[in-house]
């Protein structure tokens, strides 16, 4: 099964980088077929056909999150009910921005010893 498709969603991934790469200690990877994004080797995002999926949020995260723009768990395998996965249009990305940050600011603090 296929996560990812780049001729679908090569627009609103190169919008999502053009925000967040030049983010400290932020490094693109793929996995699962995916081009995901780490803060000092931890996830924190991955681009999925048509969206987004934000993987460091609280349950309160989550929460507001929702009340801003509609997303499910993440499904692969597993459904993992605490990565918030959305579709996306290019011109949405700056609305969810701040929730991509805080996961990215989850994940630093993770990594640090």
């Amino acid at each position: 099964m296929s996560y990812y498709d780049e001729k679908q969603t090569s627009e609103l991934r190169k919008v999502l980088e053009a925000r967040i790469l030049s983010w400290s200690g932020v490094e693109k990877k793929k996995m699962m077929g995916c081009p995901c994004y780490m803060a000092n080797g931890k996830l924190f995002a991955i681009m999925v056909t048509g969206g987004v999926v934000i993987t460091r949020l609280t349950d309160a995260e989550r929460e507001g999150l929702g009340k801003v723009h509609p997303f499910k768990p993440f499904v692969a395998h597993n459904t993992v009910k605490k990565w918030a996965h959305l579709a996306l249009k290019k011109s949405e990305i700056d609305k969810i921005l701040p929730w991509v940050e805080t996961s990215y600011r989850a994940a630093l603090r993770e990594s640090k010893p």
